[in-house]
C-alpha cells in the first residue's frame, strides 16, 4: 500500500503519548542521560508498545448526519 502525504501526523500522534508519559516534558541536556534514554526507548519501550499495549483499528465508518 503506498503511503500518503499526510501519514506523518498519524505516526507522530501515535508516538507522542508513550514518550511524554515516560519522560515528561522536561528537556534532557546531559549527553549521558540522552544516551540512556535513547537506549531505553529503542529496546524496552519499543517492545512494550509493539507487543503488550493494545491498539484499536477503525474497521468501518458510518455517517449519521451531515
Amino acid at each position: 500500500m503506498p503511503t500518503k502525504k499526510n501519514d506523518q501526523a498519524h505516526i507522530e500522534q501515535k508516538n507522542f503519548t508513550p514518550v511524554r508519559k515516560l519522560l515528561g516534558y522536561e528537556r534532557i541536556d546531559a549527553p549521558e542521560a540522552l544516551s540512556l534514554v535513547n537506549d531505553l526507548y529503542r529496546n524496552e519501550v519499543r517492545l512494550l508498545m509493539n507487543f503488550f499495549v493494545p491498539r484499536a483499528k477503525l474497521l468501518s465508518k458510518e455517517r449519521v448526519a451531515s
